[in-house]
């Protein structure tokens, strides 16, 4: 009768212990939150079939902190000459909005299919964020 005390007691033991190592791990997670985070409503743009000389189509990638701490877009390049962006250049705190606007130029350098790249760089923990906008520019 005592070892079936024990085993139920050994077992409630481990099962506490377990419960108090779980819950040291819960903090750490909330920690890495506190940190700014970006979240983009969308990250790639499918222009569909363009004509040259349509001139400049524009898009706004809209993006919210989602860290708790301030959030800064440091800087936004683009993979092409063609493609010109600006962006929201104020810290944002936890749940403001930001974007980042993106004018492709249709003109008739670029005919074909083509994919632009715009690299967003934060004070995230990534960093660098991708941003794509792609298309069909025909003459």
């Amino acid at each position: 009768m005592k070892t079936r005390h024990y085993s139920w007691l050994l077992l409630f033991s481990f099962l506490f212990v377990l419960g108090a190592v779980s819950s040291c791990g819960r903090d750490k997670t909330s920690v890495t939150t506190q940190e700014a985070s970006i979240l983009f409503t969308d990250t790639v743009i499918d222009y569909g079939t363009l004509h040259v000389g349509d001139g400049k189509v524009t898009h706004t990638f809209v993006f919210q902190n989602t860290g708790l701490e301030p959030l800064l877009v440091q800087k936004v390049e683009t993979s092409c000459h063609c493609t010109l962006s600006s962006f929201s250049k104020e810290p944002l705190l936890s749940g403001e909005m930001g974007e980042v606007k993106v004018t492709f130029d249709a003109d008739d350098t670029n005919v074909g299919t083509f994919t632009k790249t715009i690299y967003v760089y934060t004070n995230t923990h990534e960093g660098l964020n991708r941003l794509t906008i792609q298309g069909n520019l025909v003459p």
